[in-house]
């Protein structure tokens, strides 16, 4: 199984919105997170990228490059 394909299912049901990063609901103390396509960091720290689309529980992060490029492939719309 390809790594998109792996995404696909593990994106099913999911709503992404693109905002600022923030860490997970469960989990306050988190300091960044990394894009699930290409492993970009997303943070709000210097050097990571601030605002990408991520699901509603904070949960998964795609950078915009990516979402632009793939998610089309991911969710269904």
């Amino acid at each position: 199984m390809t790594k998109l394909e792996f995404l696909k299912q593990e994106f099913k049901n999911r709503k992404f919105k693109f905002k600022k990063w923030g860490p997970p609901k469960d989990n306050l103390n988190w300091s960044h997170d990394h894009c699930e396509v290409c492993n970009k960091e997303i943070s709000n720290l210097e050097g990571g990228e601030n605002e990408a689309y991520g699901d509603e529980k904070n949960f998964y992060w795609i950078c915009k490059e990516c979402y632009d490029k793939h998610m089309h492939e991911l969710v269904e719309v």
